[in-house]
């Protein structure tokens, strides 16, 4: 079966910065409570008050409208890994390199040093 949205144990094991850059770009509704249990060890978030409902707003036809490329991309991880790099600002940026021509050859002259008395 492929995977079509996130789950909650996924979800929770995100950091929530990223959870916070998901939710605003996805425009994800909170329709849950905030649960937070208190442990020995301190506090633990169980939910951030967003449910099953809501994390469908992450699907890969909305990841693939989200890039604006690569529309054939059907797998879930490859596109989630995508939207997170670009939510985040790391997004490979391919540089062209310009193609050397013989005519911009003939421009350039070679440096020649200068003789210092």
């Amino acid at each position: 079966m492929e995977k079509k949205y996130i789950d909650m144990r996924e979800w929770m094991g995100l950091p929530q910065e990223e959870r916070a850059l998901l939710s605003v770009a996805f425009n994800m509704p909170r329709s849950g409570h905030t649960h937070v249990q208190s442990g020995v060890n301190g506090s633990t978030v169980i939910s951030d008050g967003h449910t099953f409902t809501d994390l469908e707003s992450i699907s890969i036809d909305l990841m693939r409208s989200f890039l604006l490329a690569d529309n054939s991309e059907t797998d879930f991880y490859k596109l989630f890994d995508k939207v997170l790099k670009k939510l985040k600002g790391e997004e490979t940026k391919v540089e062209s390199t310009p193609e050397v021509t013989e005519e911009i050859k003939k421009d350039v002259k070679p440096r020649t040093k200068k003789k210092q008395d």
